[in-house]
């Protein structure tokens, strides 16, 4: 086995004990170091609108790989979650309607959805390629549902019940090459990520601090800079005239986690400018995380 192998075995078996990641700095190398040992399952589905999506109803435990895709050109957040003791799906389902209502009461629909459940991420889709992001489940039950179908009438969300099954099994993912994390910096949402990756490349996402943060990637027009960002956002958040939109197309990437939750991520997107940013919404005040600062300019080589 080699450095790298070795080095993720041992971080593997922390990972299946406590579900919780403690990483070097260290990059990993992009080669997948299986040496026969078993690779994560891997759930491949598309969504529509039109046609939604399936899941299984029951899987194993152990790392997944949720490889999904889209259809057509509507915006899918295929957010999965279990429900922390003592709350009822009912009560999650109401922390994530209020979450999405817009203004100050989606801050406390935050809160709420922060103290009720644990998010384990899955995928934003978008029609260029599939997305995979693989997440640790332990045996328990979870839920997914697609955002696209909250607080959206018509719409009207359908959730899929996954089972967990079993002991935590053993299996190695395509190693990530860098590190992109999602935090609190003076009380304030903050990216830590490199400045350039590959348009193909894998990155382990992190969520630390006391929020909620999806890390998705968002093409934007060529010489956009963070502080251009700022600008636009401080006239959406006035009502003042806006500048051009600096943006090519929706985002993609990885659905919520919660603090202390971690996820690789592979992507598969076009090269060129890409901002990271994150529309939940802060426990204080309300407005998506990218509004008050959280966005980090990156190319995709």
């Amino acid at each position: 086995m080699s450095v790298v192998g070795t080095r993720w075995f041992k971080v593997a078996g922390v990972l299946a004990a406590s579900g919780t990641l403690v990483l070097s700095t260290q990059a990993a190398s992009d080669a997948h170091p299986n040496r026969g040992l078993p690779t994560p399952l891997v759930i491949s589905t598309t969504v529509s609108t039109a046609g939604g999506y399936t899941l299984p109803a029951q899987i194993h435990a152990g790392l997944v790989t949720f490889r999904i895709g889209a259809s057509d050109t509507d915006y899918h957040g295929i957010q999965g979650f279990s429900l922390n003791r003592g709350v009822t799906l009912d009560q999650a389902m109401d922390d994530i309607n209020l979450t999405l209502s817009g203004g100050p009461d989606a801050g406390m629909g935050a809160m709420n959805l922060t103290r009720d459940v644990t998010e384990i991420g899955a995928v934003t889709t978008t029609p260029y390629a599939p997305q995979e992001v693989t997440v640790p489940l332990t045996k328990g039950t979870y839920y997914f549902l697609d955002l696209n179908e909250v607080d959206n009438p018509p719409l009207t969300p359908h959730i899929h019940t996954m089972t967990v099954v079993g002991d935590f099994r053993l299996s190695i993912p395509q190693l990530p090459t860098t590190v992109i994390q999602g935090l609190m910096i003076n009380d304030q949402p903050r990216f830590k990520a490199p400045a350039t990756m590959k348009h193909d490349g894998t990155f382990l996402g992190l969520v630390t601090g006391d929020e909620l943060h999806e890390i998705v990637l968002r093409p934007a027009v060529p010489g956009t800079t963070d502080a251009y960002l700022d600008t636009f956002y401080e006239a959406v958040v006035n009502g003042t005239p806006r500048p051009p939109s600096p943006w090519l197309g929706s985002a993609a990437g990885m659905q919520s986690i919660s603090p202390g939750r971690w996820a690789i991520v592979h992507l598969n997107l076009p090269p060129g400018l890409y901002a990271l940013v994150c529309y939940v919404p802060s426990m204080d005040g309300g407005l998506p995380h990218t509004y008050v600062g959280m966005h980090q300019m990156i190319t995709l080589t």
